[in-house]
């Protein structure tokens, strides 16, 4: 007589069997948020820093504008990369605002982002002794290689001496993160917990709590948290794998690494201020550096700007070619590209 033997099931087996039958994200359990490392951002109570990471915020979304301004100048950023290649260019603007002339000026790589990236300028026109007289304006070009992944951004040092004798250094951080050189991804519920699933991604997760921006839960704050997760076209918001609609899942890729995200909104009252993110790929650069960028998009960190907000602009006022500043002379210095090297990325908007 023969005699089979029964499979015993135990509880991994259900756990693996679970997965293989999710097509979308349960609410994550209290003791799991609980259990998160948490981040605390904080800018102190300087308002040009509050401003400056607003302006931050809009160029990761857009691509093109405002970077700095005081009282003197105001310096606008266009960049323009091939996420294939691993390269691009990037131009600056600056513009003496003020009634008397700026007799010098420089501009210089401050630091580099670690060993990944790779930041050149070219000399000024005129070089640093030309200065810039009132209302004038300035352009100087740069470019950008790519080696590696990489989790800093570059700094600029910009130094101009006033009418008054007075010696200004401002440090500039270009909105160039990993993700500018990153790519969307489109994929089904199938295919993303296929992924979201293995090993490789389960093991390489990086997770954590931060307070989430107030502005979100304003109205229309679903459709701006899904403009700050997309970062500008670097990700695919993907709908329907979650199972709370207020919540984000987005996928793009750096090279051939897929990264996965999950961004979730706080439940109920206690929880309701605060945000986790959960980001998967094989990488501990690429994961670290996504970190890096969603705490500057998401995490509350002062009194909201009005920058923070972008609007829509007409057809009439956008810039023939929004590669360059110097082909667009109009009232709109703000108008950008979405994504400029994208093809079909024919919308702009305008920062207020």
């Amino acid at each position: 007589m023969l005699h089979f033997a029964s499979a015993r099931v135990t509880p991994q087996d259900d756990a693996d069997e679970s997965k293989a039958k999710r097509r979308y994200f349960s609410a994550t359990p209290n003791d799991v948020w609980n259990s998160t490392p948490t981040v605390e951002v904080s800018l102190g109570s300087d308002p040009m820093s509050v401003k400056q990471l607003a302006l931050y915020r809009n160029l990761l979304l857009a691509r093109q504008g405002l970077l700095y301004e005081d009282k003197s100048i105001e310096v606008y950023f266009a960049v323009d990369v091939n996420a294939c290649e691993r390269r691009g260019e990037f131009e600056l603007l600056i513009e003496n605002r003020g009634r008397v002339l700026i007799p010098q000026m420089d501009v210089k790589v401050a630091k580099q982002a670690n060993r990944g990236l790779s930041v050149r300028l070219a000399p000024l026109p005129g070089g640093a002794e030309s200065g810039l007289r009132p209302q004038q304006r300035q352009s100087q070009r740069g470019s950008l290689d790519v080696s590696q992944p990489f989790d800093d951004t570059p700094v600029l040092e910009l130094t101009y001496l006033s009418a008054d004798n007075c010696r200004h250094v401002i440090p500039l951080r270009l909105p160039l993160p990993m993700v500018v050189f990153m790519d969307p991804v489109t994929m089904g519920p199938s295919d993303f917990f296929d992924r979201w699933d293995t090993h490789e991604y389960e093991m390489g997760e990086l997770a954590f709590v931060f307070p989430l921006r107030a502005i979100f839960h304003a109205v229309g704050g679903f459709y701006y948290l899904t403009k700050c997760v997309s970062m500008g076209g670097a990700f695919s918001c993907l709908p329907a794998l979650d199972s709370s609609p207020q919540n984000v899942v987005a996928a793009g890729k750096f090279g051939g690494t897929e990264c996965l995200v999950r961004v979730e909104q706080g439940r109920g009252h206690h929880m309701q201020s605060k945000g986790r993110v959960a980001i998967r790929s094989p990488s501990y650069v690429i994961n670290r550096a996504l970190k890096n960028v969603f705490l500057d998009m998401l995490a509350e960190v002062g009194v909201e700007d009005p920058l923070d907000r972008l609007i829509e602009v007409t057809e009439k006022e956008r810039p023939r070619n929004t590669r360059s500043f110097a082909s667009y002379e109009s009232n709109h210095p703000l108008t950008t590209s979405v994504r400029g090297g994208d093809a079909g990325a024919g919308r702009e908007k305008r920062a207020k």
